[in-house]
């Protein structure tokens, strides 16, 4: 037995390993047919019949000729590039996507007259398209076929469409198109094959991915270390830088080229990823496609010996450790109580230099008559320097009929204070300049009193001649 086949053995159904590569072609065939025989007495349904089939049926026998290549006995490790088979698979898968997109389309248009709401209710396109197929265009019947639906439904799924279901006018039998009907089921059944040839070529690259990068699929898992394989290959993988890894994978047009939010590409869908909150899932993102860079360029240097994936492993402990710290909420520190208080008096302050400041610090008696006011009485006021009114209070009666404050004595406590060192200087300056003026004002004096002295003594010398002189003027001489 192939490797595919160990590989896809608990995957694939008991049908669908009994059927072999003839069978798959003659199966097509007939899908094919059975989509070109619909109902044919209108000529646009036929129209829209056959387009459906030549544009959707290659893409399908592609798709069902990979599932038989890994079906066959051709073992995967004898190929002569492994990643080509990756490459090819995802190639096809893509486009395979792209027509269920198309096909589911096509039948939500179709089938909007019959059920207007089914599409809301079921957004997968595959449950979509299982839910036409059970119930067709006989929308009663939703109730009565509620174990055929559970296979692929869930109970809130069933209870919605019944609700919806029972709230619907349905069309009458004659105002029914059963031609509708028979291009839709075979266009349901189309999209089915799509959804199940996807379904096992995805298996198969899940596991064969460990084959080839076995650090990255423990790291990140199977399913996401394939799809970067089949994305870039492990070459491409190497050569990316890990900030651009996140993005890879990412649908810009859902979210808008611009947007601010995560890029929800592969390995935002990692199990590293999804652990985490919301708020630090781009942390996580950020950790993970590092070492998924590490991992790949280990894995590349692996190639052609034995590979084993121990740093893969190291690595997702590591990173599960540290987002797991993140996430941690802070420690819970034991509260300690307060101490018991002690009972005792306070310390009141004391001593002279206390009181001498408080001293200084107390109110005059008039500031405490401007602080209070008497009952039934006008407050007088006054302007101040910067035209302000300002009332006096009871201050009035310290002032005279004139108006003016009564000449208070200013208490030494409320004159402006100096250090001693200060007073001793200026106190060294008063003798000093005393004695200079004294000295200045005794010679002034004693200049004074000689000029004095000196024409006192020139007047008590010319005195007795001008006595003389009228005495000999009286005599006659």
């Amino acid at each position: 037995m192939s490797l595919a086949n160990t590989l896809l053995g608990d995957i694939s159904s008991d049908d669908e390993s009994d059927i072999d590569d003839n069978q798959i072609e003659n199966t097509n065939d007939s899908k094919s047919m059975n989509l070109v025989q619909a109902s044919t007495s209108d000529g646009r349904l036929a129209h829209i019949d056959n387009s459906l089939c030549h544009k959707y049926m290659p893409m399908l026998k592609s798709l069902q000729n990979l599932v038989a290549e890994l079906n066959s006995e051709v073992s995967f490790t004898t190929l002569a590039n492994k990643l080509d088979l990756i490459t090819k698979a995802n190639e096809i898968l893509g486009k395979s996507r792209d027509c269920i997109r198309s096909i589911h389309t096509f039948i939500k248009i179709r089938y909007k007259p019959i059920w207007s709401d089914l599409d809301t209710l079921i957004p997968n396109p595959i449950n979509f398209a299982k839910v036409i197929m059970v119930v067709k265009d006989d929308i009663d019947s939703v109730s009565s076929k509620g174990e055929e639906l559970s296979t692929f439904l869930k109970k809130d799924e069933i209870l919605g469409l019944t609700v919806s279901a029972s709230s619907m006018v349905e069309l009458p039998t004659e105002q029914r198109n059963s031609e509708i009907i028979e291009v839709i089921i075979p266009a349901c059944k189309l999209l089915t094959d799509f959804s199940d040839g996807i379904e096992i070529v995805e298996a198969f690259l899940t596991k064969a991915a460990y084959l080839l990068t076995p650090n990255v699929t423990a790291l990140v898992g199977p399913h996401i270390a394939a799809q970067l394989l089949a994305t870039l290959g492990l070459d491409g993988l190497i050569k990316t830088p890990a900030c651009n890894l996140p993005n890879l994978g990412a649908n810009d047009s859902a979210t808008g080229v611009h947007s601010t939010r995560i890029k929800r590409g592969f390995i935002y869908n990692c199990e590293l990823v999804q652990s985490v909150s919301m708020d630090y899932r781009k942390q996580a993102m950020r950790q993970v496609s590092a070492k998924v860079i590490l991992a790949a360029r280990i894995d590349f240097s692996q190639r052609g010996s034995a590979k084993e994936d121990r740093f893969g492993k190291e690595w997702y402990n590591e990173i599960a450790s540290k987002l797991e710290k993140i996430q941690a909420p802070p420690e819970n520190h034991q509260m300690k109580p307060l101490p018991k208080p002690v009972d005792k008096k306070s310390a009141k302050r004391a001593g002279r230099r206390f009181r001498k400041q408080k001293e200084k610090m107390k109110m005059s008696k008039l500031e405490e008559a401007k602080n209070k006011m008497p009952f039934y009485k006008a407050e007088d006021t006054e302007m101040d320097e910067f035209g302000n009114e300002i009332g006096l209070g009871m201050a009035s009666k310290f002032s005279s009929s004139k108006g003016a404050y009564r000449n208070l004595s200013i208490a030494d406590t409320h004159r402006p204070q100096i250090t001693k060192g200060l007073a001793q200087k200026l106190e060294s300056f008063i003798p000093a300049n005393t004695e200079h003026q004294s000295s200045k004002l005794v010679s002034l004096l004693e200049s004074n009193d000689k000029a004095s002295y000196n024409t006192a003594n020139t007047e008590m010398s010319e005195r007795p001649k001008k006595i003389r002189k009228i005495e000999d003027g009286r005599n006659g001489y």
